[in-house]
Formats: C-alpha cells, structure tokens, sequence
C-alpha cells in the first residue's frame, strides 16, 4: 500500500550530512589518482586500494570481531553487491581511446534517475513523481556541467553501465540493511580484490613511495565512501537519497575552481545551481513509496536501533 514516509529532523540531517560526506571523499579518490605518474594501469590503482581497505579492516577489526567481519547469511547477494565494483572502473577503462571522459561520465549521471528505478524494482521502494523530477533535475544539472559533445553515443554504452553498476550497487546495499556494516563493507573489498589479483602480472608496475602512498590512500578515502553510503542507505530509503549524489559534480566543477582562483563559465554556474536546487527537493518534499508490513517496520526503527 503507499503511504508517506518522514524521518525525524536529527536523522534527516545525519543522512543528508553522510551524502555530502560521500560526495566531499569521493572528490577526493577522483584527485588522488591524476597526481600519479602516468604508466600505472588504472586496474593497478583499483587493486591497491581495495588491498588498503582490507587491510585497514583486518588490523582494526580482526582483533576484536575476529571471524565476525566475514560472517553473512547472504553470501550469495555480497558477493554479487561486490562484483558490480569491479564493473564500474572496468566500463570506464574499457572507454579509454574510445569515447570521451566528460562524455562517460555525462551519461553515468543517469544515475539518480537508476537509482529511483533499480529502488522500485529490487525494493518496491515507488517514489513518488515529483522525486523523479527532482532525479532528472540532477541530470539535467549535470549535462549543463559537463556539455557533452556530439560524440556522447560512442560514451553511452560505457557510462551506462557505469551508472548501472553503481546504482544497483546502492540499492543492494539498502538491501543488506540487516547485515553488519563492516561485513558489507569487507565484502565490498574482498570480492574486487580477489578476482584481479588472478591478474596482477598482466598489469602490475613497481611502485614509487610516493605513488603507493597516494594509491594507499585513495584506499583510505574509498572505504570512507563506502562507509557513509552504507549508513546513509541504513537510515534511509534509496527514494530519498537519489538527487543527493550528484552533488559531488557540484564540488569537482564549482568549489575546487573557485578555491584555486578559477572562475566556473554560467552554464557551469547554471547546473550547479540546478543540481544543488534538485538535491535539496529531492529531500525536502514528501517521500512516498509501496512497501510490506516488513518495511514499514523498518522504515520506522529509530536512528539509535544498529
């Protein structure tokens, strides 16, 4: 049946503070690798820092969970979640030399409009209309960003199943609600990690320091992405969380510029302006969706419940 879904004014805020810190760390793990030397495979760089992730979760966690982190009773749906983060950096490193990296990225921001429609589909989570509004404005805002060129057909298989991937990603993630944070999160890592580490002589280069060191650390910010999309997806249905990842444009293309004394063109200006105006929508209006007893349930379970 449909009813109208609201959240109390601290966790809203918590959510909304998770997604911006999602977009604040993911600017982040995009810089890092462009201050690399320029012959390690972008595969070398996917590997490092999912072996960091691991790590960092073995030495903290280990010790006082022991086999708990890797304990789950959906290794099926974990290790499917898992995979599709090997899917988003293969598609765009299948597009180099093929399509334009402003034009892959321009179709992967499909992705609030993904989001609402793997939500409803996986989770039977119907936003209601004015949020699909609220999803295109978001696309829309970042088409004015990133002007995509004539020559976007060649990006759209590549973007689109970047944007798939991290969608379904997401909402598998809201899925695995029920499973502890650091067994999906280890589960993230390990099943990136194992499959390309069958492949490590086909691309690995010998490391610097300071290139393992920035690698190392793209590690440490990509778990705090995944970290807060973890806890984000816990408090909060994929309906109202999906305008609000395209705010990380906002920061790439506005708030670095200005910082460095860059001057963002209107169209620039325009879209951010559309995207932030759509996030804060997107979250703001009534939030209305299909769900099970079960959901509701769930829906209602206060912040402090996990």
């Amino acid at each position: 049946m449909s009813i109208t879904w609201s959240i109390e004014t601290r966790q809203r805020l918590i959510v909304a503070g998770l997604l911006g810190l999602v977009a604040l760390l993911w600017t982040i793990a995009e810089i890092l690798p462009t201050m690399l030397a320029p012959d390690y495979s972008l595969y070398q760089v996917v590997w490092v820092r999912y072996g960091t992730h691991i790590l960092l979760m073995l030495l903290a966690l280990v010790p006082r969970h022991g086999l708990a982190l890797m304990r789950t009773r959906r290794p099926a749906l974990q290790i499917g979640r898992g995979l599709l983060m090997i899917g988003m950096p293969a598609s765009y490193i299948a597009s180099l030399g093929h399509a334009r990296g402003l034009d892959v990225v321009a179709v992967f921001w499909l992705t609030p409009l993904l989001l609402l429609a793997f939500a409803a589909l996986v989770q039977h989570d119907y936003a209601h209309w004015s949020l699909w509004v609220a999803a295109f404005g978001s696309f829309l805002g970042a088409q004015l960003i990133l002007r995509p060129g004539p020559e976007v057909l060649a990006a759209i298989p590549y973007g689109l199943a970047m944007g798939l991937s991290f969608s379904l990603y997401v909402v598998l993630t809201r899925s695995l609600r029920d499973e502890a944070t650091m067994t999906n999160l280890f589960y993230s890592a390990l099943v990136v990690f194992l499959p390309l580490t069958f492949f490590l002589p086909a691309f690995w280069m010998p490391l610097t320091p300071r290139d393992a060191l920035l690698m190392a650390a793209v590690g440490v910010v990509g778990l705090g992405v995944l970290w807060a999309i973890d806890k984000a997806t816990d408090l909060a249905p994929i309906s109202g969380l999906a305008s609000l990842f395209t705010l990380q444009l906002v920061i790439i293309a506005v708030l670095l510029p200005a910082l460095t004394g860059m001057r963002p063109g209107r169209l620039v200006l325009a879209g951010a302006g559309l995207v932030v105006a759509s996030a804060v929508a997107g979250w703001l209006l009534p939030l209305r969706f299909s769900a099970t007893p079960v959901d509701q349930a769930q829906v209602r379970v206060p912040m402090e419940g996990r």
